[in-house]
């Protein structure tokens, strides 16, 4: 099975509400993953195609939401030195949606979601200093209303932060 072939069978058994991707989708992100500044110009020579072609589907990918664009920095570098891993236990459970929207809302907030086992909630934030994020864990999460208890890991040192490979969608073994 063809390469963008295991891809849309992967993803229509995903049940994603979304266009169709393709092989030229994903080189698209490929691209864009290893050198987010590429030129449209320089992407569509090296993928063999028009510039009005790779424009086309990359408004696409961004519209549907497929595909966001961002920079990536590292914490370390530009001051913030607390980043760290909180698991928070919610009772009652349903209050674990209200509780992750408050906490989204928090700036030292960098990723949420819901997990299971002990705690119903991880949340990744980047802080200035342990004075900020104690700051931040007593003023603000622990006085949430629905926050029972929380653990939280510190991150010592970062080895490696990176986005999907995308080859995994169609690899071998998604095959049948």
């Amino acid at each position: 099975m063809k390469k963008n072939q295991r891809f849309a069978e992967t993803q229509k058994s995903a049940g994603k509400r979304r266009s169709a991707l393709d092989a030229l989708d994903l080189d698209i992100m490929e691209h864009l993953i290893e050198d987010g500044r590429m030129s449209l110009t320089d992407m569509a020579r090296e993928l063999g195609t028009s510039v009005g072609t790779i424009r086309k589907r990359l408004a696409r990918l961004l519209d549907e939401k497929v595909l966001m664009i961002f920079g990536q920095v590292d914490p370390n570098q530009i001051g913030f030195n607390a980043y760290a891993q909180i698991f928070l236990a919610i009772r009652p459970a349903i209050k674990i949606e209200s509780v992750a929207a408050e906490i989204s809302q928090l700036p030292e907030v960098s990723f949420i979601a819901q997990i299971s086992g002990e705690f119903d909630l991880e949340v990744n934030v980047m802080c200035r200093d342990n004075e900020h994020l104690t700051q931040l864990m007593n003023e603000k999460i622990l006085n949430i209303e629905g926050v029972h208890h929380t653990m939280t890991n510190m991150y010592l040192k970062m080895f490696k932060v990176a986005q999907p490979n995308l080859h995994l969608l169609y690899s071998p073994q998604n095959s049948d």
